[in-house]
């Protein structure tokens, strides 16, 4: 199974705040480090086409 996150922005110190796109209520922004994130986050293409 697999999800979708959003980059928000980043902290201070430089960890990424990644968004949950189904909202915030019951899903918070998650706070990872760059390596957290190339560990457990994989990047597909597709994720960043642009719709039209």
């Amino acid at each position: 199974m697999s999800h979708v996150f959003y980059v928000r922005g980043f902290t201070a110190d430089g960890k990424v705040i990644l968004g949950n796109p189904w909202g915030h209520k019951d899903y918070p922004p998650i706070t990872v480090t760059q390596d957290q994130l190339d560990k457990y986050f994989e990047a597909d293409p597709h994720a960043f086409e642009v719709p039209k």
